[in-house]
């Protein structure tokens, strides 16, 4: 016996959900997000596994390096630490991550990291890790430095 499989798209803006399975399932589910929808009149957040967004594809380090267009050696080591903590859920970053960083947006590296490092520690935007990472230390961006990142390019910097 042929299963029928049952397939609902919507998408509105960028937001767009893929429903499958059999047809109660499928209708279950769109009566669910259209309700989600009309009660918070924001973005659909749904929580089945079988009801996924289309656009869950990881953001690229150089994606979001044109995203912010940071300026400076200091603007590119704070978003590379942004990046490795939020996107690629890293604990911590040292100065290895930052310079493969560099390599895998084909940018020229500093020559010197440390004035750098220290300029950020001052402007309380990242801060030393209570653990080292790969016997060498480590940082973790602060909430100022997060808070930097994401509003970057919102304002004359």
């Amino acid at each position: 016996m042929i299963e029928t499989k049952y397939v609902l798209r919507y998408k509105k803006g960028d937001i767009e959900i893929e429903a499958q399975g059999d047809k109660t399932f499928v209708e279950t589910k769109f009566q669910e997000l259209l309700n989600m929808m009309i009660e918070s009149k924001k973005e659909v957040q749904p929580t089945s596994e079988t009801v996924r967004t289309l656009s869950d594809k990881e953001l690229s380090l150089g994606e979001f390096l044109k995203q912010k267009n940071p300026k400076s050696h200091g603007d590119k080591m704070l978003m590379f630490g942004y990046y490795l903590e939020k996107i690629k859920g890293y604990e911590s970053f040292n100065i290895d991550d930052i310079e493969k960083c560099y390599q895998d947006v084909r940018l020229p590296k500093t020559k010197n990291f440390s004035p750098y490092i220290i300029q950020l520690i001052r402007e309380e935007k990242i801060m030393e890790s209570e653990q080292k990472k790969d016997n060498k230390k480590a940082w973790v961006l602060t909430k100022d430095g997060i808070e930097y990142v994401e509003n970057y390019g919102s304002k004359a910097e």
